[in-house]
């Protein structure tokens, strides 16, 4: 949603992108050139066991391998997506155990 947020101190995200790129960008906008606060605070706001969740922890993924990549670092990692899908396979698998 488009708002001037050059007013705000605090922010607050409730959903998560899928790359590390579109959360350094939302970031940047809420440190506006004409910001009337002297800091801002960016938070995200996540509950454990979400697929929230499951994305941060792929999002880390993702700008580990980005941060490798860019040093010229040779990288062998699974895909972050095969990931996902395993992750969501083993809490099912614990679910229906549980029941």
């Amino acid at each position: 949603m488009g708002i001037t947020l050059t007013a705000a101190s605090t922010t607050c995200f409730v959903e998560l992108g899928w790359t590390p790129g579109e959360h350094d960008q939302a970031t940047d906008r809420c440190h506006r050139i004409g910001q009337i606060s002297d800091s801002v605070h960016v938070y995200y706001l996540l509950a454990q066991g979400t697929i929230e969740d499951d994305i941060c922890k792929i999002l880390d993924k993702k700008r580990e391998t980005l941060v490798a990549v860019l040093d010229g670092q040779k990288v062998e990692k699974e895909a972050v997506f095969s990931e996902l899908i395993k992750s969501l396979k083993k809490k099912k698998v614990a679910q229906i155990e549980k029941e």
